[in-house]
């Protein structure tokens, strides 16, 4: 198998970033759908984090105010929440939701989008949330150094990011893209290495007009095989089979075929998987990063097949560490990881608290 000897660094955050000048309207439909909802979480996650009244609160890259406003809600009238981003239409906008719903303990404010803003530097807080931002800051390790001067005793930072890998949530097939897939899997035929791991009643509903399935089982249904594929170590060598002509053995031809979208990332991907043998191994003996590597290579070739689009869009910005790095980052910014009970499905939720004999 061909091995790639380049990296790509182009990986994905949960939220594409709006872009400059974009109107506001555009940004809350899509930064607070209900797909969306059901990802974070923000209401449970909320209700996890001990807020007391008269907490100080910043919420750093706030956007629609998701994080925000529930944090001002649950000091109840108390204490303030400081809402940052680098967007002005979207500070204007958390000024004006925050007048309209009466939350008077709401400040936002526009910041730089690069390296640590004075704003930080005057006031002092008890919890900070830092919520898919994590990639976009270059230099962490110092960021979080400084911004630890900040906090109280006892302080913390919560981080959520995406969790790196690939997933097909039933919410986000709608029903464009539900139709197209269909349409692809149609064309391909029974004897396509992804319509013969559907089960049964997936393919009833594509080749037999239904069969009596509803369009929201099929959608949860289809949801299902595809995430069981996701990790599956033989599904690359079968679909590189198939898209490659007779005589040919270069899957950056196959990749292109797919239409991934992101063919060198793919073939990273593919050169790491290669060097592990994770194609010759059954998913039980899989490494944790080579099921997360194949996750991502299977993922991007199954989304580029049957032209479904990435969750929250695919704008190729800001880089997803791993949970070891973020916690590694931190604790040598002075801070120590704080133990929680997994709560998000598809979101690392992670907290660290202030270190009180840190320099």
């Amino acid at each position: 198998m061909f091995r790639a000897s380049f990296l790509c660094l182009i990986l994905f955050f949960l939220v594409s970033p709006p872009a400059r000048g974009e109107p506001v309207k555009v940004m809350l439909a899509k930064l607070n759908t209900d797909a969306r909802m059901s990802v974070l979480k923000p209401d449970r996650v909320v209700a996890t984090l001990g807020i007391k009244p008269g907490m100080s609160i910043l919420d750093i890259g706030a956007g629609t105010g998701v994080f925000a406003f529930r944090f001002a809600a649950a000091l109840n009238g108390t204490g303030m929440v400081y809402a940052t981003d680098k967007n002005p239409e979207t500070v204007l906008f958390l000024q004006k939701e925050a007048s309209a719903r009466g939350l008077k303990n709401v400040l936002s404010a526009r910041v730089k989008g690069i390296g640590f803003d004075p704003f930080y530097d005057q006031h002092f807080y008890d919890l900070v949330m830092v919520g898919n931002l994590y990639g976009h800051i270059s230099n962490p390790k110092d960021y979080f150094h400084r911004l630890r001067a900040r906090l109280n005793d006892g302080g913390r930072v919560i981080i959520i990011q995406r969790v790196n890998h690939e997933f097909f949530l039933p919410h986000f097939l709608v029903a464009k893209d539900l139709a197209a897939a269909v349409k692809a899997l149609k064309s391909a035929g029974e004897d396509h290495p992804i319509v013969r791991r559907l089960q049964a009643k997936t393919k009833s509903y594509i080749f037999s007009s239904g069969s009596g399935i509803t369009e929201d089982e099929f959608r949860t249904l289809l949801s299902d095989d595809l995430n069981a594929m996701l990790p599956d170590p033989r599904l690359f060598d079968e679909l590189q089979s198939r898209y490659l002509s007779l005589g040919e053995d270069n899957p950056s031809t196959a990749i292109k075929k797919m239409k991934t979208g992101q063919d060198e990332f793919a073939l990273w991907l593919l050169g790491r998987l290669d060097d592990s043998d994770a194609f010759g191994k059954d998913i039980s003996a899989l490494s944790d990063d080579d099921r997360q590597m194949l996750n991502r290579l299977n993922g991007l070739c199954l989304r580029g097949i049957l032209g479904l689009p990435r969750p929250f869009g695919s704008n190729p910005v800001g880089y997803l560490a791993e949970e070891k790095t973020i916690t590694r980052v931190m604790t040598s910014a002075g801070f120590e990881p704080v133990e929680r009970a997994p709560l998000l499905e598809h979101e690392l939720l992670l907290e660290f608290r202030k270190k009180a004999d840190a320099p």
